[in-house]
């Protein structure tokens, strides 16, 4: 007798795809994050293009902001908001 060959249901291929999503969205999450800190810390060693590390990367994904467009304008277009630490914000540099 040879065994029998199972396939995933279409949920286990739907929770496999998005645990595979899930991976890359946090992979690039840990890109842009790595890149913001750069740009902070090369900004208070008073390196003239600081935000080059953060423009590289937007650059990479398409997401630079329209030449001329109002930082304020951005943030308010903003959809996604972090919401405040449970613990009160101990721990949360801001």
């Amino acid at each position: 007798m040879s065994p029998l060959t199972t396939y995933p249901s279409p949920a286990e291929q739907q929770v496999s795809a998005l645990k595979t999503q899930l991976s890359l969205l946090g992979a690039e999450y840990g890109e842009l994050l790595a890149h913001a800190r750069a740009a902070v810390a090369a900004a208070e060693r008073g390196e003239a293009d600081s935000v080059g590390y953060v423009r590289d990367v937007l650059a990479e994904h398409g997401q630079l902001p329209p030449a001329g467009e109002s930082p304020a304008r951005l943030l308010a277009g903003t959809s996604a908001r972090i919401a405040p630490a449970q613990d009160g914000g101990a721990g949360c540099a801001r």
